[in-house]
């Protein structure tokens, strides 16, 4: 071979390693900019997670008056004519508890 073969030859293999190069390069920095998202957005998550367990705790202490308040409807309905008129215009009903899973064998 001549030595501009050679050096042309060398000149690709040099262009195909800078190549190379830049796309490392590239790569790492998307995957650095990508990384820093995450934490970020895992910071931001748990931020609304601490924000909604109040809210959680209040929608049971709502649902567990309103459970108590329906049961007590349903009981002076069994007296009362008013509060039976209630319950069949709302159509309120006690729904049994399920039943508790048989143990596996």
């Amino acid at each position: 071979m001549s030595q501009s073969q050679e050096d042309r030859g060398s000149l690709a293999l040099i262009l195909l390693a800078a190549s190379f190069l830049v796309v490392l390069v590239f790569q790492m920095s998307i995957n650095l900019r990508l990384k820093g998202e995450q934490e970020a957005m895992s910071k931001q998550l748990a931020e609304i997670q601490e924000q909604r367990t109040p809210l959680v705790e209040q929608a049971k202490k709502v649902q567990s008056g309103l459970q108590a308040l329906a049961e007590d409807l349903l009981k002076l309905a069994e007296t009362d004519s008013d509060a039976a008129a209630l319950i069949k215009q709302f159509n309120i009903q006690r729904n049994d508890p399920a039943p508790a899973p048989s143990p596996a064998p």
